[in-house]
């Protein structure tokens, strides 16, 4: 039976985020909140903090306006060229902007600590972010009613055959519906309780009658355990000393992935290795993609899209809002150009709802249309 392919971004918790916090868990919030916390000045990490917004500063009186994932790029950059002892251009721009906030530069090694912090601070902001919306209490905080029958309604349609590509950090899906991700999950071995959870390649590799969920991009349960990622569960987060950098065979790793090379620079290794390989092959062998809330920003994600267009018989579905830019990327990276501005759009193997998430699930013409697709790729 055919497998079929979901590709999920930001978009798709945008509106569901802000029913439990009073705040999108967006791009925008998360780069706020390394300096600024619902309104309010860190009080903790305050250097890293001042760094972070003096770089912002800096980079934006030279019109440029960064993110929190530029941030964590610049800082990997510094990195690296502390290694090498060779700053350029713009790694003095961070210098200088470590310097003006009281960090001590005096030295490539110095300046080395430094970056690394400020890297931490960013994976924290992350952390913060989707804890705000994934957790309650130290536990898993259920998603939205509408957000889980989706899910659900689209796997037991599929037959349990999803292989689900998630560039989000938190674990709503697989509140949702039942997931393998490759970690050796304790709970389902009575008398044999691990924690923390392995990582099982072989798992995920010859995929059975199940969903396959795939964290490229990491996700906030994932820490290391010594040298390698595993991945903790509610009662047992409190014995990690978090999501937080480590240096690896003279390389820098992160259990969450962000910045502006995350292919070149974090995914060299399992589970996010694997994750690569699995989602890089179903993109060809899968008759159908499902896109949900992603703004094709990530070049190494937009590649695997192209592969899967250039088989025949395809069908693609998108949902994710209308702009001029968001359109010239559906034609430029799936191949599908749509004149007329409706809501809905249709063309022989493409269905978009240009429109958020939650209107999409609620339009029953355009979720008649998605499930009818699903049942004839899964039959």
């Amino acid at each position: 039976m055919e497998r079929i392919s979901v590709l999920i971004g930001a978009g798709a918790v945008y509106d569901a985020s802000l029913e439990v916090m009073d705040i999108h868990a967006s791009t925008e919030e998360i780069t706020h909140s390394l300096f600024m916390k619902y309104g309010h000045y860190l009080t903790e990490h305050n250097l890293q903090a001042r760094i972070c917004k003096s770089v912002i500063d800096l980079f934006k009186d030279q019109g440029h306006e960064l993110n929190f994932e530029d941030i964590y790029h610049l800082m990997h950059q510094t990195l690296i060229s502390c290694e090498n002892n060779r700053f350029d251009e713009v790694d003095r721009c961070v210098l200088n902007a470590m310097q003006s906030s009281g960090a001590d530069v005096s030295s490539p090694e110095s300046v080395a600590v430094v970056a690394k912090k400020c890297m931490d601070h960013v994976i924290n902001a992350i952390v913060r972010m989707i804890e705000g919306y994934n957790m309650k209490s130290g536990c898993s905080r259920a998603p939205p009613v509408w957000f889980s029958n989706f899910f659900r309604t689209v796997s037991e349609t599929s037959d349990g055959r999803l292989d689900i590509c998630n560039l989000n950090y938190d674990s709503w899906i697989e509140d949702s519906i039942s997931c393998n991700d490759g970690f050796i999950d304790y709970k389902s071995m009575p008398g044999n309780w691990i924690y923390p959870a392995p990582f099982r390649r072989d798992s995920l590799i010859e995929p059975g009658r199940e969903n396959r969920m795939l964290h490229i991009h990491g996700c906030i349960w994932y820490y290391f355990h010594g040298s390698r990622l595993a991945k903790y569960d509610h009662d047992h987060i409190g014995q990690t000393s978090g999501n937080h950098v480590v240096s690896k065979s003279g390389r820098v790793f992160s259990p969450i992935v962000t910045g502006r090379e995350k292919e070149v620079s974090n995914l060299v290794f399992d589970p996010f290795l694997t994750y690569l390989e699995i989602v890089e092959n179903q993109m060809v062998l899968n008759d159908m993609l499902v896109i949900i809330g992603y703004g094709f920003g990530d070049e190494h994600i937009n590649k695997m899209v192209r592969s899967f267009r250039n088989g025949s018989g395809k069908d693609l579905v998108i949902i994710g809002p209308s702009s001029d830019d968001f359109d010239s990327l559906v034609e430029e990276v799936c191949g599908y150009r749509f004149s007329r501005n409706e809501i809905i759009r249709e063309s022989e193997n493409c269905l978009w709802y240009a429109g958020g998430f939650r209107d999409a699930i609620s339009n029953k013409y355009f979720m008649g249309k998605l499930i009818g697709l699903v049942g004839r790729h899964s039959a």
